[in-house]
Parts: C-alpha cells; structure tokens; sequence
C-alpha cells in the first residue's frame, strides 16, 4: 500500500516537472530561431535549427545528432505506447489474440511491436516523412483531446489537477490540429474513420 502511495505521488509529480521543463527548452528554442533567423525566413525554413547554426561548424554535426536522438526517443515511445494498446485491445477483443501474445523471456507484447515496427519502417521508406508526422500528430492530439475530455468525469477522490486545465488542455490540442495542414488533417481523420469503421464491425460481431 506504501508503494502505491508512492506511487501515486511521484509520477504526477514527474509529468508535471517533465512537461515544464520541455516547454521551457521549446520556449528557449523557438525565441532563439526568431531572434537569429526572423519570422519570415524561419517560416520559409524546412530545416530552422540547421540553418540557424550553418555558421558554427562544430554545431552543424551536434545538431543532426541531437535530432536523430530525439527522433529515436519518440518512435520508441510510440512504439512502447502503440504495442501496448494493441494488447490492452487484443485482450478486450477489440484486435485478434494474437496481439496479445506476450514473449515468455522479455515480458513484451511480441507480436504486436513486430507489427507495429514493420509499419513504421513501411511508412518510413515508402511515404513522405512530413505526411506521416502529420497525420500521426493528428492521432496522437486527437487521443489526448478525449483523454482530456474524459478526464473531466474524474471525481474528487482521483483528481490530481482543477478541471479547468482538462477545458485548456482539449482547447489546445483542438488548436493545435486545425493549424496543421489540410493533407495532414485529412490522412489523420481518415485513419480514425478506418478506426472508428472497425470498432463498429467488431461490435456488431459481437
């Protein structure tokens, strides 16, 4: 019961240090691209942060670097939080059982990260990278807009935070999908339609 406690103290307690300091590093980052490069070539830019440092040689390599690591930390994030979903899924019958495979020596969801892995790298190779973050930023704001939402039913008792930051945090995440682009919007509607499409048929099988 102490441990959960703990728990239960400590992870919130870790989001909202985690989330601070990001926004802050954002905040730091973007004011510094404004200030070097200036609104209108930053909008122009596909590449902002190499172009702001093509003068320093020694930044140019570091600055790849750190955005191949950041990219690698997000697709393994993904890929953790899509697997287990997928088997959370499988074991309400919502996706075959076989996702809900777990291997036996590493404790994963094996056949549900090889899935996931192989439409990542399909995705990857054969689309365009700027479509597939958008149309995955779409799925991915569009999941924390209802969990938002569906926190505002939390009672007192589980309540970490006032219900107006969930109002806020739907706010945002609404904003922040009707100002990508159009393609974006579309390709990500279209998969939660496929989504929402299969959820129908499952249950009517039922």
């Amino acid at each position: 019961m102490k441990r959960f406690a703990t728990r239960e103290r400590n992870i919130p307690r870790a989001i909202v240090i985690t989330l601070t300091l990001v926004a802050m590093i954002d905040i730091v980052v973007a004011i510094t691209l404004i200030a070097v490069l200036g609104p209108e070539i930053l909008a122009a830019s596909d590449a902002p942060i190499a172009l702001a440092v093509a003068n320093i040689p020694w930044a140019l390599p570091l600055a790849a670097i750190a955005a191949g690591l950041a990219s690698l930390g997000a697709l393994l994030a993904g890929l953790a939080g899509i697997t287990r979903t997928a088997l959370a899924m499988s074991r309400n019958k919502d996706l075959p059982g076989v996702f809900g495979h777990i291997n036996a020596r590493s404790s994963v969801p094996d056949y549900s990260l090889l899935l996931v892995g192989l439409a990542a790298i399909v995705l990857i190779v054969f689309g365009d990278i700027r479509t597939v973050i958008g149309f995955s930023s779409v799925g991915v704001l569009a999941y924390y807009l209802i969990a938002n939402l569906a926190a505002l039913n939390q009672d007192d008792a589980h309540r970490f935070v006032p219900k107006w930051l969930q109002w806020i945090g739907a706010a945002l995440c609404t904003i922040l999908i009707v100002t990508l682009p159009w393609q974006s919007i579309a390709a990500g509607l279209f998969v939660l339609a496929v989504g929402l499409l299969g959820r129908v048929m499952v249950l009517r099988h039922r």
